[in-house]
């Protein structure tokens, strides 16, 4: 619902909050319920003295005290200053950390959830409007750390909830800083101090939004440590408890997946593909899954800069090397499976399919070299002779073994 009228929002909000209404009020602490007019009235009016009259003779409970920074921020927006919106919200941010230990109420959690990733999306605002030397990103992360602290040192189930979604607005900002270090604490919080598990998350002691969130970041985290198992691990646990509705969420979760699975040599099926529209990966699967180099080198140069802002470019760059496995298999089954190949041969069949390479007779020895060294091929190579020697027990290991 979009409020065009001062009173009939302030009404609105009157009634969720004595209501106890925590949906109700996530939404109407949202600028995208404020039409521009109203901002702009907000910008132009005594805000404090518009909340008094309208909580006067009324039973009112305890959120309305956070209406004013919040007004005062969207008054702010309506007039373009950005910065200035950042430091109300920052305020009813803070107050509503304070107004949550006080009340320790679980209808609060949204509004909680709401304001913390206002401040963040507010501060990525700023700073991709004005170039700073210290990013104003770093004023949101402190405010949401400060709360943090207070909620994540007290093992009580409502506060760990708290603190859960607290940690997840914390990794987003330092992953946005190219700051990733800075999230180790956050990590040793769920994994050592409170040993959070995959129990803990389903057992719905946590908001399933942010057991997904969670799981979701921290793959991302062992994604930059190279540990794919555990980013598989933890992708997995995400898509499968995403809601089905929740497409768009399940396919960015999806996009970080195939690369990981397939450096784990797991190909994914074509009709998930197209059922999440990962157009980008679909020719590059399937240039993987036959070998063919050159449609796998364009597909990477096409989609480059998607991939390096997704952080999954370095894993899909090192997989040339097993698109040239298949490609040096591909070669082996169409020879009836000898023992014995040419290199020279190989070289012409790498010519024939991209014609436009230089490549010699030397580098696919060096690209041989380096998948038997790496295991994927079982074999050595006769140097004099040209020739490759394949083991006769299984040349061409399963990537997954």
């Amino acid at each position: 619902m979009l409020f065009r009228k001062v009173t009939a929002y302030l009404d609105a909000v009157t009634e969720a909050s004595r209501q106890e209404d925590g949906i109700a009020l996530t939404h109407l602490f949202s600028y995208d319920c404020l039409s521009h007019g109203l901002g702009h009235q907000f910008a132009r009016m005594d805000v404090r003295q518009a909340i008094r009259n309208n909580a006067a003779g009324k039973r009112v409970a305890h959120v309305p005290e956070l209406l004013e920074p919040f007004l005062r921020a969207a008054g702010c927006l309506a007039d373009q200053e950005v910065e200035k919106a950042f430091e109300h919200h920052r305020s009813a941010f803070v107050l509503a950390g304070d107004l949550y230990k006080d009340l320790q109420e679980e209808w609060l959690l949204n509004l909680m959830r709401k304001l913390a990733r206002g401040l963040r999306l507010l501060a990525q605002k700023v700073d991709k409007e004005k170039v700073r030397f210290d990013p104003i990103m770093n004023e949101a992360v402190k405010a949401i750390s400060d709360k943090f602290r207070l909620f994540g040192t007290v093992t009580a189930s409502g506060r760990r909830r708290v603190a859960l979604m607290l940690a997840n607005e914390q990794i987003i900002c330092y992953l946005q800083l190219n700051n990733p270090r800075q999230c180790k604490p956050l990590t040793d919080w769920a994994d050592a101090r409170h040993k959070l598990t995959d129990d803990d998350f389903t057992s719905g002691e946590f908001a399933q939004a942010d057991a997904v969130t969670y799981h979701f970041l921290r793959a991302r985290l062992f994604l930059l440590d190279t540990n794919y198992k555990e980013a598989e691990r933890f992708l997995t646990y995400a898509f499968r408890h995403c809601p089905a509705t929740a497409h768009r969420n399940k396919r960015t979760i999806l996009s970080y997946m195939v690369p990981v699975k397939l450096n784990l040599g797991l190909l994914p099926r074509r009709g998930l593909l197209e059922r999440f529209q990962l157009k980008e990966f679909e020719a590059l699967v399937a240039a993987l899954r036959h070998g063919n180099f050159r449609l796998y080198e364009e597909q990477l140069d096409k989609y480059q800069d998607d991939f390096i802002a997704r952080g999954v470019y370095i894993i899909l760059e090192k997989l040339k090397l097993f698109v040239y496995r298949n490609f040096f298999k591909k070669i082996w089954v169409l020879k009836g499976k000898e023992s014995r190949l040419s290199i020279e041969l190989i070289m012409r069949l790498h010519q024939g399919l991209d014609p436009a390479s230089d490549v010699d007779i030397d580098e696919i020895e060096c690209l041989l070299a380096n998948l038997i060294y790496k295991g994927s091929i079982r074999g050595y190579i006769a140097h004099e002779k040209r020739i490759l020697v394949l083991s006769k027990d299984k040349p061409f290991p399963s990537p997954q073994s």
